[in-house]
């Protein structure tokens, strides 16, 4: 037995033999759930903080960024060769308006952007879907910053975690299927009877890419585009 291992008492007669372990184990359960609870609350936190940020552009990414959704149209007369282009997109706040005749800009490059409780505006459905969906999308912000307030500040709870991302889930998918039945109701009964889907004698859907109608037996054509934007795809991630 070597010395390490022996101790031995000051009287000779007495001596008292103490078996000293040389190696020691050491528990890694423990630190492997530590490692594994922090991975799963960084992965969390991060993607959180990602739909927090999309939440908040299509909030307030303006005309750019923050479009919900596009209307496309443009006619043209074979008899005098002119091309008008209009194009409207809806923000949750605001309506942004440009056109063009034969390529050039009616507005001098500039974009007309018109808030929907301008007395001018005359979008009062339009304006009632979009506050509602804007609710929805402030409500998916909360939830977000609520489930990195707790990851942060809380002690880890899964089932609270996971409470919250169900929460999330079900207000955009409800936000999804209510913004794509409502919207073009409502822009077809703020613009009656002129409205995009009645100019193009169609009734109103949330997605055509290729409308077409002609009158005066073709001399005058209308095309219609309308479609989801980026900010709806932003709320289809969540």
């Amino acid at each position: 037995m070597s010395e390490e291992n022996v101790a031995t008492s000051e009287n000779p007669e007495e001596v008292e033999t103490v078996i000293v372990p040389s190696t020691a184990t050491i528990p890694t359960s423990g630190v492997s759930s530590t490692n594994t609870n922090r991975d799963v609350k960084s992965n969390v936190q991060m993607i959180t903080l990602l739909l927090i940020m999309l939440c908040l552009v299509s909030l307030f990414g303006g005309n750019v960024l923050g479009t919900w959704y596009t209307t496309m149209t443009e006619t043209s007369s074979k008899s005098s060769g002119v091309v008008a282009n209009g194009q409207a997109n809806y923000g949750l706040g605001a309506v942004s308006v440009s056109g063009k005749i034969n390529g050039e800009d009616v507005l001098d490059n500039e974009t007309l952007e018109i808030d929907y409780d301008d007395w001018d505006c005359y979008c009062d459905e339009t304006e009632s879907v979009m506050n509602n969906v804007k609710r929805l999308v402030y409500i998916n912000t909360l939830a977000g910053m609520g489930i990195v307030y707790f990851i942060r500040y809380q002690k880890f709870d899964e089932k609270r975690i996971i409470n919250l991302l169900f929460v999330i889930m079900a207000v955009s998918l409800f936000a999804g299927v209510y913004f794509a039945l409502s919207l073009p109701d409502a822009i077809d009964k703020d613009g009656e009877p002129s409205s995009i889907y009645q100019n193009q004698q169609e009734d109103a859907s949330f997605v055509s890419l290729n409308s077409e109608i002609s009158s005066d037996g073709g001399e005058i054509v209308m095309k219609g585009q309308w479609y989801p934007n980026v900010g709806f795809l932003y709320l289809i991630f969540n």
